[in-house]
């Protein structure tokens, strides 16, 4: 049972970390019998403190302060960063570094304990960039469910 419920998260891993964006496109595919280019992908991800429930995942959440405080943190991709991500709270990120050429979408991962690893307890969520270029966006997302402790960037 353990080993269905472990080949079923790997599946929804990878369906996550490598299907297409929610809007905007494609980064341009590796010219035929060369490796892929670029990249790593970066991004700069806004976790505000505050009671907030995104209502529009394209529109950010107010600066006013009512949606609380806004902790900033720069991450690479497949660098895992700890930090508090409250349940009723909203997150944002601008990428600033395109990933590496040919891959087809990236997301913010945001796992539910201290480490980025796939375990049968370290749930996970993501949610997609809206390009592929610099300054394409997560423009308002909300954790489901829990706090969460750590996240990350993954393309593919």
């Amino acid at each position: 049972m353990q080993l269905l419920t472990l080949l079923s998260t790997t599946i929804a891993l990878f369906g996550t970390a490598l299907a297409a964006p929610a809007k905007g496109g494609t980064a341009p595919a590796a010219p035929a019998g060369n490796k892929p280019t670029g990249g790593p992908a970066s991004a700069q991800v806004s976790v505000y403190s505050g009671s907030y429930i995104c209502t529009d995942p394209d529109i950010p959440p107010p600066t006013d302060g009512s949606a609380g405080k806004a902790t900033v943190v720069s991450v690479t991709e497949n660098q895992c960063v700890t930090i508090n991500i409250p349940f009723g709270g909203a997150v944002t990120a601008s990428m600033t570094a395109t990933p590496k050429t040919g891959a087809a979408g990236c997301y913010i991962q945001m796992f539910t304990q201290q480490g980025c690893g796939l375990t049968l307890a370290n749930q996970y969520h993501g949610f997609p960039f809206n390009g592929l270029t610099v300054g394409s966006s997560v423009g308002c997302a909300s954790p489901p469910v829990q706090t969460y402790g750590t996240l990350q960037i993954v393309c593919g």
